[in-house]
Formats: C-alpha cells, structure tokens, sequence
C-alpha cells in the first residue's frame, strides 16, 4: 500500500487584499484582484525584495480565485 505524504503548505488566514498596504501600487492591487476573479486566467511573475508584500500578495490572490470557485494552487520554493 502507498502512502500520501501531506506537505505543510497552506493559505494564511491573514493573506488578504483587504489587509494589505498598498501605498502607490493601487492598479497593481486591482489588477491583481482581476486576476483572482471568476473566469480569469493568465501568467504572474512576481519580484522584489524581501519584505516587500510578494507572499502576502500570492496568496491572497490564491485564496480569492478558490473563493469564487476556481483552482489555484500556491506553493512556496523556500
């Protein structure tokens, strides 16, 4: 018999567009939030430097496009 292995990787309760500092970047924020929104679909790379909102905002998206029902799967490479 095989066994799963489950890996501890899962959505922060705390990742949110509604809790996140945007400061300048307001159409950046909204076409993320586009991008999470039913029937979206398309390519993100997202860079910067530590500390800068990347993880907080991968996931947010994440958790929006699975709130309207679609799939969306984020795994983080550290």
């Amino acid at each position: 018999m095989t066994t799963q292995l489950k890996l501890p990787i899962a959505l922060r309760d705390s990742a949110s567009f509604a809790n996140f500092f945007v400061g300048d970047n307001d159409e950046l924020l909204a076409s993320l939030a586009h991008l999470g929104g039913p029937g979206a679909n398309g390519n993100l790379f997202v860079h910067g430097p530590p500390g800068a909102g990347k993880t907080h905002l991968l996931q947010a998206l994440s958790r929006q496009a699975i709130e309207a029902g679609g799939d969306a799967l984020y795994v983080p490479l550290s």
